[in-house]
């Protein structure tokens, strides 16, 4: 620093002031660092001077040392009673357990009490005792968490305990406020809540230890393995898992064929909500592309944690009886399918077991999607839902203009007057319900009591379901078993399913009814008639459905005729296209809505690639099969013909009828009958399928032996008209 010269007459004293200490304009009073600080030997009382403070600094130092010692000395003596087993590493991690599932169970008593004391009017639902619950519970469970805390293995049976509650696994970073206000959110209403702070540790749970929960919530960017890895991961194994278990249920039912209602578990798969701060467009893009199936933004906020808490675990709270199987690796429980009539203005109806419809997201496709008119109108038909599972719902309509202008069904004694089978419809890849009711509604007006099954399978029209899920002929088929089931006199009794049905598939619907057929035993089924079926999928069928995923994995959404004009190349014979043009062939086909999205055409694509072969099946069905064959399918070649005669039992002449009467009489028989056409038998060779299809439902041949012409004479330029010299159509 600068020093101000000193005169002449300034005393030299050490404290740079004058001797009596009035000059307080010194110059090291300029510079020091308090006001105050005099120098080395004066001291004003404005602070303390530079020996002070050092000695203090000395002081603090020795008190860090001697702390820093002793968490030493605790951390050595720590060690050496772990090593010496006198205390339990993880006793720290099992207090704070117990402590939040003390917490969990005092929230869940009083809900309990709550619940106890509600009106009689008021205990059929618990959304007003429970503020926020969330999705279904595990199966087994009876509300409470394992005795003890620090392991989750299988959670014990308490017979007193009449509610289901959820366990939620929360993963964040560790020291984050947001987690931890999480759990405090859920533990007060009563759900089971553990939080990790690790991604590759909730992988291990989930993967490896095969720990259940009802809903994951997870860090975006979690440590070592972040929020994405996580959900890739579990997301690959339920596929693995839900492709094992098909596989297994099928080789089950070929064994069994249990003349009775099987039980198809819906394989549901584990909730993964995603915790970030980052919700942008893009983001949230990011979270659904993945497999995530919601979002809850940092800071969390009470209400719209449970609200999404809520809709992951329904059944949290809930009477155990209505509890489904959702967790990761259930095995067993479940609630059964049911199906939702459809009332006025599209709006789904009780069950008939009181209190008000359960809606989902999946219930309410009826409602929040543009469903055609006709499917609530009161035009000789009822319609519906089938809820399959939470994800999984698909519409149906049953054509009968017996029913009363209310809805009413005539009684059993009239209808079993009536001389008629039924119907039921499997229709081809990408068609609708809406579209074959049009086509068998006249034939239904005709004979008042005929009761017609249409119905859109998953990945079609107005249905809902989960991308990963593999939709080949035998889910399809287990669907197809819901719903007769549903629909019976197990549910709403909309189907007489005592009657006698015949299962008309078309195409790709021909293979699932021959699925059903060969695993699902059926004493109302009285035979399989299937337009241009295949029992397996030959180089030419694969080759075309890879085609079409190709085209339909290109082509905008903003353009949905693109799929239809590439896939009509597969639909019309030349000589159809040569009696109308193609632009008249397109309109008629395209004449009745159908909103299939592009996701579902390319999934129902890779179903049917991945379809279990059913020609050593084949053998095993007890039933007529009668199998309409066009001599110019371009998708389903005629050779497919051949199979469903060679495989039968017998093979070869022994197993085919020359007449339908003779197919009818012989269960272990198939009758091909050729019609001249390509693969869209209904717009091509309308009249003839529909006269088959009438005379069918009235019994005709039952009792008329009628000879069809050979497949060379009905159409002598077919590619492949020697294949075998089976009957046409009339």
């Amino acid at each position: 620093s600068r020093r101000r010269p000193r005169s002449s007459g300034e005393p030299t004293t050490p404290g740079g002031g004058s001797e009596g200490g009035s000059d307080t304009t010194g110059a090291l009073s300029v510079h020091s660092p308090r006001g105050g600080d005099q120098g080395g030997g004066g001291s004003s009382g404005a602070g303390p001077n530079w020996r002070t403070r050092l000695n203090e600094q000395a002081r603090q130092g020795s008190e860090a040392r001697e702390a820093l010692t002793e968490a030493s000395s605790q951390k050595f003596e720590k060690l050496d009673e772990y090593l010496r087993g006198k205390v339990d590493p993880l006793e720290k991690q099992r207090s704070k357990k117990r402590s939040a599932l003390a917490r969990s169970q005092a929230a869940q008593e009083k809900v309990k009490d709550r619940i106890k004391h509600q009106p009689p009017m008021q205990q059929g639902s618990n959304s007003q005792v429970l503020s926020g619950v969330g999705t279904t519970g595990r199966p087994g469970t009876s509300g409470s968490r394992p005795g003890t805390a620090g392991s989750w293995g299988s959670p014990r049976q308490q017979e007193e305990e009449e509610l289901y509650f959820a366990s939620i696994l929360i993963c964040d970073f560790e020291g984050g406020k947001d987690g931890e206000r999480a759990r405090e959110i859920l533990e007060k209403q009563g759900y089971f809540v553990d939080i990790e702070f690790d991604g590759k540790k909730v992988m291990e749970m989930i993967l490896y230890q095969g720990k259940q929960y009802d809903c994951l919530i997870i860090e975006r960017d979690c440590a070592v393995c972040d929020g994405f890895e996580v959900t890739e991961a579990v997301r690959a194994l339920e596929k693995e898992r839900r492709i094992a278990r098909q596989k297994a249920h099928a080789a089950e039912m070929r064994v069994a064929k249990l003349n009775k209602h099987v039980n198809v578990e819906p394989f549901v798969a584990l909730p993964i909500i995603a915790l970030t701060k980052n919700v942008t467009p893009d983001d949230l893009r990011s979270y659904m592309e993945v497999g995530m199936d919601g979002c809850v933004s940092k800071p969390v906020e009470g209400d719209a944690l449970l609200a999404t808490v809520r809709a992951a675990a329904p059944q949290h709270g809930k009477p155990l009886p209505e509890r489904t199987a959702n967790a990761v690796g259930a095995q067993a429980g479940g609630e059964t399918p049911k199906a939702r009539k459809m009332g006025i203005l599209g709006t789904l109806e009780p069950s008939g077991e009181g209190g008000p419809v359960k809606m989902g997201s999946a219930a309410l496709a009826a409602q929040s999607l543009s469903l055609p008119s006709s499917f609530t109108a009161a035009d000789g038909s009822v319609s519906g839902v089938l809820q399959l599972d939470r994800e999984t719902a698909l519409p149906y309509t049953i054509v009968d203009f017996s029913l009363s202008p209310n809805g009413e069904r005539p009684s059993t004694a009239e209808r079993h007057a009536k001389p008629f089978f039924n119907l039921v419809v499997c229709h081809d890849l990408f068609d609708t319900l809406e579209r074959m009711k049009i086509v068998l509604s006249p034939l239904a007006a005709r004979y008042p009591g005929l009761q017609v099954l249409v119905w859109n399978y998953p990945g079609q029209a107005f249905t809902e379901w989960r991308p990963e899920q593999l939709l080949n002929n035998d889910y399809l088929a287990s669907c197809l078993h819901e719903l007769l089931r549903a629909v019976g006199p197990e549910g709403t009794r909309q189907f007489d399913s005592d009657r006698p049905f015949h299962l008309l598939g078309f195409g790709n619907g021909a293979n699932v009814g021959t699925f059903y057929a060969s695993h699902y035993s059926n004493p109302s089924l009285r035979s399989l008639l299937l337009l241009n079926g295949f029992a397996f999928v030959d180089p030419h069928l694969a080759g075309a459905l890879h085609d079409c995923m190709n085209v339909f994995s290109c082509a905008p959404p903003s353009r949905p005729d693109l799929p239809v004009y590439f896939y009509s190349r597969f639909l019309f014979s030349p000589a159809y296209l040569a009696s109308v043009s193609t632009p008249l062939a397109l309109n008629l086909y395209t004449a009745v809505h159908n909103p299939i999205t592009l996701a579902g055409r390319i999934q129902l694509c890779l179903g049917s690639l991945s379809h279990v072969d059913l020609r050593p099946q084949l053998a095993e069905i007890d039933l007529p099969i009668i199998a309409v064959q066009g001599t110019q399918g371009a998708l389903v070649k005629p050779v497919h013909s051949e199979v469903f005669v060679e495989h039968r039992r017998g093979g070869g002449g022994a197993a085919e009828a020359k007449t339908i009467y003779e197919c009818l009489k012989s269960p272990d028989k198939t009758c091909v009958v050729w019609v001249k056409s390509g693969h869209e038998l209904l717009q091509e060779a309308r009249d003839q399928v529909s006269t088959l299809v009438e005379q069918m439902v009235t019994g005709y041949h039952e009792t008329h032996d009628v000879a069809f012409q050979a497949a060379v004479a009905t159409d002598p330029h077919a590619p492949n008209a020697k294949v075998r010299q089976g009957h046409a159509s009339q």
